[in-house]
């Protein structure tokens, strides 16, 4: 006879996946590092049947009970803006309406393995901006893999360098890329309007898929760092190459941003974005046969 699977056995209660979960809250960001597989870890609900629907998921209780007082209050006092911007006046009047739309997902390419710490900052500044403009912000999720630890560590650095209070930003590690997708996108079921940020090595095209989906459904702004572009269909709204340039000791972000061209003919947007921490903002400047126009600010 074969051996028939008890489903007690594969059942974990709430309170065991929970304590899977380890936290390391500080004075200034909160880490949250998943345990392996968690994704496909099955839940027990109150009838004691395996459900993944039923039962109320342990990480989504911290994110909500810890982290946020309240999934309903912060909806309902949240100002949700439309579009994101730079806040360079050279750079946002220079695209086209729509083109950095809030409820969806944009991609920024390092140009060079060296370069993954540099767009990883850019997107993180650009939540921060959109977070900036909440009534009562919501915290920045930052998701990476655990092979990204010292992308992790040099972030949390960098961090007083760009006058960021961090003391809404949570970061979540995994060990694979599927608990991070599952991870990202309970972010977004349970938090409506969440800043995410993201760091991939390769995101798979159905993957991007996904996240754009729930992204429009939920509101949520959805920055994705990839090393390599995305095969397929492009399902971002925006795309952006970053390199990093070599800062003087005033300036504590120095890149160069060139946006992927919509079509073949039209020429990609490219300049030097340097970011202002005083003023929550980038500071745009043309970049034309490697020479630099000054702005008008």
């Amino acid at each position: 006879m074969k051996k028939q699977t008890i489903t007690s056995e594969n059942t974990l209660s709430a309170n065991q996946v929970a304590a899977l979960l380890e936290t390391d809250s500080s004075n200034h960001y909160q880490h949250i590092s998943l345990p392996s597989g968690i994704s496909k870890q099955p839940l027990a609900s109150k009838d004691g049947y395996k459900t993944t629907n039923d039962a109320p998921c342990p990480f989504s209780q911290l994110l909500v009970g810890k982290t946020l007082e309240s999934t309903t209050a912060l909806q309902q006092s949240t100002h949700v803006t439309q579009e994101l911007s730079f806040g360079a006046p050279q750079l946002d009047l220079r695209l086209n309406k729509g083109e950095l739309a809030q409820n969806t997902i944009h991609t920024f390419n390092p140009k060079h393995w060296r370069d993954q710490k540099s767009a990883l900052t850019c997107a993180f500044l650009l939540a921060k901006r959109a977070q900036n403009q909440q009534t009562k912000p919501t915290p920045i999720f930052c998701f990476l893999t655990e092979e990204q630890n010292h992308l992790y560590e040099e972030l949390i650095d960098e961090l007083s360098k760009l006058n960021i209070e961090a003391q809404n930003l949570i970061i979540i590690t995994s060990k694979h890329t599927d608990d991070q997708l599952w991870a990202i996108e309970e972010t977004m079921h349970k938090v409506n309007g969440a800043l995410i940020v993201a760091h991939f090595n390769l995101l798979q095209n159905i993957a991007a898929q996904r996240l754009k989906f729930i992204a429009q459904s939920q509101s949520c702004p959805c920055l994705l760092v990839c090393n390599h572009k995305i095969e397929g269909p492009n399902h971002a709204h925006s795309n952006w190459t970053i390199s990093q340039r070599e800062p003087s000791k005033e300036e504590s972000l120095k890149i160069t941003i060139q946006q992927s061209p919509p079509s073949p003919q039209e020429d990609p947007l490219q300049g030097i974005l340097e970011w202002q921490a005083n003023n929550h903002r980038f500071k745009f400047s043309n970049l034309e046969a490697g020479l630099k126009t000054p702005t008008l600010h």
